[in-house]
């Protein structure tokens, strides 16, 4: 059997629980940085707090807006970030690697652009191993840096 047909026998679906609970952790960090981070101008010692406040909030944005469901079918890598359905072919995936904010980050390179997306493959069961669909990316992150053009 061809990649390309391997491509287009593997299915998977995310969980609505893994997005809810993606976009919930982002904004609990939100919420937690905005009430223990913000500065009292009574207190001028507190001005100093405020980077550390800033920085959380900015992974708390990350998760809340990088965040995303997403299904491979028939080839088609398909992705939602708030409402609608993005849906690009599974070779334009450049990197699927974990990231230092939980999750697995995806890169997808398409026609011109570049989406950078934060994908729970699971309701954060925490493994040995990584889930099939994860090692799946993987391999075609790898096919897909095989057969691009190195001058490109």
């Amino acid at each position: 059997m061809s990649s390309k047909q391997a491509f287009k026998d593997f299915k998977f679906k995310s969980s609505l629980l893994a997005s809810i609970l993606t976009r919930g952790l982002g904004l609990m960090v939100i919420l937690v940085a905005i009430y223990n981070f913000t500065p009292s101008w009574h207190k001028p010692s507190s001005m100093i707090l405020l980077p550390f406040g800033l920085l959380i909030a900015a992974v708390g944005c990350t998760l809340l807006l990088r965040g995303c469901d997403f299904e491979i079918f028939d080839g088609q890598f398909r992705f939602r970030r708030l409402f609608t359905w993005k849906s690009v072919p599974l070779e334009s995936i450049t990197v699927v690697r974990p990231g230092w904010i939980p999750g697995m980050h995806v890169r997808v390179d398409y026609a011109g652009k570049r989406y950078r997306l934060i994908v729970f493959p699971e309701d954060f069961k925490l493994h040995l191993y990584s889930p099939p669909v994860i090692e799946f990316l993987q391999d075609v992150c790898r096919k897909n840096a095989e057969n691009s053009d190195p001058r490109l």
